[in-house]
């Protein structure tokens, strides 16, 4: 069991200035407290702050590392 006092991983979005006053001002803060998490669940993760920030992932996709050709 981890320590949650110990940050392992931290994703966070600053808010901007939207012209338009459309958009709110707002800080999104996403923390991992598991050193041991494997690619597959960071890249879950990462998919799940995206969605917190406003980034629509369609349903049944996902993130991935794709080697370059």
């Amino acid at each position: 069991m981890s320590d949650n006092t110990e940050v392992s991983y931290k994703f966070i979005s600053y808010p901007y200035r939207c012209e338009y006053g459309s958009s709110a001002n707002k800080t999104l803060e996403y923390t991992i407290h598991d050193r041991d998490i494997c690619l597959d669940q960071m890249l879950e993760e990462f998919q799940y702050f995206l969605t917190g920030c406003g980034f629509p992932i369609p349903r049944g996709s996902r993130i991935e590392v794709v080697a370059d050709e």
